[in-house]
């Protein structure tokens, strides 16, 4: 009885560990992407370069794993 206690509890735990981590809060790629759709005028007809430059200044974020 003890071990399916400890086995329920192990499998709980490793479930919601997994779901904390899918909910973590990341930012908004869509809205970063939306901005350049926004603004496609600034681009058309440009050197493909502008929208990298443009682009280049987003920094990913680095999350340490825990």
């Amino acid at each position: 009885m003890k071990i399916q206690i400890n086995i329920i509890l192990i499998t709980l735990l490793l479930f919601l560990n997994g779901i904390l981590k899918a909910q973590k809060t990341v930012s908004d790629t869509l809205a970063y992407a939306k901005k350049f759709e926004t603004n496609k005028e600034k681009y058309i007809g440009k050197p493909f370069s502008l929208l990298l430059k443009d682009m280049a200044q987003m920094h990913p974020k680095r999350q340490n794993p825990t």
